[in-house]
């Protein structure tokens, strides 16, 4: 399949040979099944906990992941809880079980290489600077980092679209009507990641419908937009404060999040202005401000690693390794500002960025 070299091709599902497998002979991933029998489960225990929605049909115990009507079963309690029932919507959740099924692989990990490249380039100025800021007078030192760090951004331009190969979103040509580049990125990604996939067009017409049968098969820009405004909108918001228990965790997480969005750019935003002026004796030399800004960024890559494996130790899980890793993180915040000997504030500022990234390891993950 050349795609080298060819970033705006369009794909269709011959592309993908020996991609397509029968819905009956498939291999569906635990997750999803187990989702839907959790939900069927609870639905069955107590109907109303899916409020202001049409109930979804009594689910049927003979229930088969590996069947059409099965499959449309899990789609329908899936929107029971959206809110939502068009053709549109029916297609969008089809494909995103049939990702769902496709699982994890190279074309996931493709994803995670082009993720660190926007990190890689947050992060890059700290050393490209520390090179030249303290080393080149006046405004030279800047003009030298600003045409390092734009030629390098323009490699990463360049292998982002000519080393990687990545599709359009398949629920966004849906929602243009292109449905058939919809499958074919499907297989795509099936293709990439040597598996198998179920989906075809006839099971997107089946369960959704077709375009004789359903008219309105895709989103016009307001109707996106009105949907992504519906997120806050008072009949969303409104079963957040149902029990007092649940308004006060509500309460709680936007606290949270707004002191997260408050403290994390403030503080790395004026970390170096504060370690060059916080020795009351005389400025900070700019080489070694800049050489403490980035060790502290190194040290901190470490933490996210420590964090993929703490979340799995029993007794500590998620819950402990964010709790643990947000005190210590707090207080060696306020440690850091007891001194003002450059060596001290070093040693504190790198244990802060890496009990941190635990934290944003846990709490993003």
């Amino acid at each position: 399949m050349p795609i080298f070299l060819n970033p705006f091709r369009k794909h269709d599902v011959s592309d993908f040979e020996g991609v397509y497998v029968p819905l009956a002979n498939s291999q569906r991933h635990h997750s999803v099944v187990a989702a839907y029998d959790d939900r069927k489960n609870s639905l069955m225990k107590d109907p109303s906990d899916e409020k202001n929605v049409e109930s979804p049909p009594s689910p049927d115990n003979s229930y088969s992941a590996y069947t059409v009507e099965g499959l449309r079963a899990e789609i329908e309690l899936d929107l029971a809880a959206s809110g939502h029932d068009t053709a549109y919507d029916r297609k969008s959740k089809v494909i995103n079980k049939a990702i769902q099924d496709i699982g994890m692989g190279s074309y996931q990990w493709s994803l995670f290489v082009l993720c660190g490249f926007g990190w890689l380039a947050d992060n890059m100025w700290l050393q490209v600077g520390w090179g030249f800021l303290p080393n080149y007078p006046d405004d030279k030192g800047w003009r030298y980092l600003d045409i390092t760090l734009g030629a390098i951004t323009l490699v990463m331009f360049m292998c982002r679209f000519f080393l990687f190969h990545l599709y359009e979103s398949p629920k966004f040509l849906l929602s243009q009507g292109r449905q058939a580049e919809a499958v074919a990125t499907v297989h795509g990604i099936a293709y990439k990641n040597k598996k198998t996939t179920w989906l075809s067009e006839d099971i997107l017409n089946e369960i959704g419908g077709t375009a004789v049968v359903e008219e309105k098969q895709t989103l016009s820009y307001s109707e996106i937009v009105n949907r992504n405004l519906e997120k806050f909108s008072t009949q969303r918001i409104k079963p957040l404060f149902a029990t007092k228990k649940l308004g006060l965790m509500t309460c709680l997480i936007w606290f949270c999040w707004t002191t997260i969005g408050m403290g994390y750019p403030l503080f790395n935003a004026f970390l170096p202005q504060y370690l060059a002026n916080s020795n009351t004796d005389q400025p900070t030399a700019p080489s070694v401000v800049y050489r403490n800004y980035a060790i502290t960024s190194i040290v901190g890559v470490p933490g996210s690693l420590i964090a993929y494996y703490t979340v799995n130790i029993k007794y500590v899980g998620r819950k402990g390794t964010i709790a643990i890793s947000t005190v210590i993180t707090g207080i060696l915040v306020f440690c850091f500002t007891i001194s003002a000997d450059p060596s001290f504030q070093l040693t504190f500022t790198c244990l802060e960025a890496f009990f941190q990234n635990i934290m944003y390891g846990v709490l993003y993950a």
